[in-house]
């Protein structure tokens, strides 16, 4: 999240250049959907995420989607140092399955009505979502799932991840053994993948 002494952005930089981009967080929830959608192909999701900048595409696109996603987190990549534990997840949101506790929990803490709300930049909306206190539902189902089970005994283990697959039932199936454990390495992915594509275009 940015210094509240600071603007928030409204442009990704790309080359020393800032490129103006769409910053409604319902922009950035079908970017972060289309991103884990697992049955349209990576040049679709290249295409989809070009599609957030406003007026001009930069050409270099490869810096273009890196300092999309790096939006998508609110500015948090983190370095190797800072990374997530093994035994820790990255991320909990779904937004689709999550979707009616979320507005319940914007009208519970903030009395805030998404749907009332004509725009409301990705940023705060995520801080907003994140400092949802413990009383509401999404932050109890979200401690669960990001809990780190790295020192946990073998029993326990298996007794949070059968919660975890009753909380996450009815979602869309993700590859746990492939999921990103931390920030930095959840934009790695995305970047080796733009690498490929631009690889077999240019074969």
């Amino acid at each position: 999240m940015s210094s509240l002494l600071k603007p928030l952005p409204d442009a990704v930089m790309v080359d020393g250049r800032g490129f103006p981009i769409y910053t409604d967080y319902r922009d950035w929830i079908e970017f972060h959907l289309a991103m884990q959608d697992t049955e349209s192909g990576e040049m679709a999701k290249i295409i989809f995420a070009l599609s957030m900048f406003k007026e001009e595409t930069p050409e270099n696109i490869e810096a273009a989607i890196g300092g999309l996603i790096d939006f998508m987190l609110c500015g948090e990549s983190r370095s190797g140092e800072e990374s997530v534990s093994p035994g820790k997840r990255y991320y909990g949101y779904d937004f689709e399955a999550d979707s009616k506790l979320i507005y319940a929990a914007f009208v519970q803490v903030y009395n805030i009505d998404l749907y009332d709300v004509s725009e409301l930049h990705w940023w705060k909306f995520m801080a907003l979502l994140s400092g949802m206190p413990d009383n509401t539902r999404i932050a109890q189902i979200m401690s669960i799932i990001n809990q780190d089970t790295s020192e946990m005994q073998p029993k326990e283990r298996l007794k949070h991840e059968r919660l975890v697959q009753q909380l996450v039932a009815g979602r869309k199936e993700h590859d746990s053994a492939r999921a990103p454990k931390s920030l930095e390495e959840y934009k790695a992915v995305m970047m080796e993948k733009i690498q490929k594509i631009k690889t077999e275009t240019e074969s």
